[in-house]
């Protein structure tokens, strides 16, 4: 029984390494076969690269940053939404995880200057040009430390009619 065994994975390996030849007919076309040939040629396979495997990590749970913040994110505008407000005002809605913390304040950023502070999840901003603009919420301390932030979106501000001459 072993020596069964033993000639059936011997014949598997042998077969996994066989020779490859290449012929050419008298039209031209080639055609590879592993069935030797007195017209063929022997093709030399080089090794077939290979990556050691890597075994898939776990997710982690998210944990408690050591602001004590989870998660602050902006729910209102979208990220690259096209927002039609020929006045430039645009209200940002901030969540944060876990509430806001007594002391702790919520900035809106535009374009990198703070354009609102506060504690509501609410923040209206007036007066943007129309373009893009890159929006952030951060929450900073009694201090002014930052310590968390959504990370920035992109809004687009759309003034209707903005640039069109009226035919006359």
């Amino acid at each position: 029984m072993n020596k069964l065994i033993l000639s059936a994975l011997l014949c598997t390996a042998l077969s996994a390494h066989a020779e490859i030849y290449k012929r050419t007919d008298a039209n031209g076309n080639v055609t590879f076969t592993d069935q030797p040939d007195p017209n063929a040629e022997t093709v030399d396979i080089p090794a077939t690269n290979t990556l050691p495997a890597v075994s898939p990590q776990k997710p982690r749970k998210k944990a408690v940053t050591a602001s004590g913040y989870d998660n602050v994110s902006i729910l209102q505008p979208r990220n690259d939404e096209a927002i039609v407000a020929r006045d430039g005002n645009v209200n940002v809605e901030v969540a944060t995880t876990p509430a806001l913390k007594r002391g702790h304040t919520i900035e809106i950023l535009v374009d990198g200057q703070i354009a609102s502070a506060g504690i509501a999840g609410t923040h209206p901003l007036t007066g943007l040009n129309r373009g893009s603009h890159a929006i952030e919420a951060l929450i900073t301390g009694s201090d002014g430390e930052v310590l968390a932030s959504s990370g920035s979106i992109t809004v687009h501000i759309i003034w209707p009619g903005a640039g069109r001459s009226s035919a006359r």
